[in-house]
């Protein structure tokens, strides 16, 4: 592996792995960076896991992964509310991944 890159952004489904199925080489490819200690970070436009379960997702395709190393949508959303208007209050209609990102900025208070 030759690169120039100072750092990742690795988008999941179909590149980690492709729905319930392993992708061989992705776990390789992380072991490389690791290796090399070039910054990553997993993104994913899905909304319906926390950063922690997608971490053990990861994981049990043989993917090391923490859930501070997870960029969800909802992750993405709570922070924009939370940098646009700190005390805003929502009615949230969405999955665990929303509601627990939402309520987790809210605790953190940052």
């Amino acid at each position: 592996m030759k690169t120039d890159y100072k750092g990742y952004l690795i988008d999941l489904d179909g590149t980690m792995y492709k729905g319930k199925s392993e992708i061989p080489e992705a776990k390789e490819f992380i072991r490389e960076l690791q290796l090399r200690n070039i910054p990553f970070m997993f993104v994913t436009n899905n909304s319906s896991r926390t950063p922690g379960a997608t971490a053990e997702k990861l994981k049990q395709f043989g993917i090391e992964a923490e859930s501070h190393q997870v960029m969800t949508a909802s992750l993405a959303t709570a922070i924009h509310i939370h940098d646009e208007k700190p005390n805003a209050t929502a009615y949230v209609i969405g999955e665990v991944g929303l509601t627990e990102a939402l309520k987790e900025k809210r605790r953190a208070g940052c």
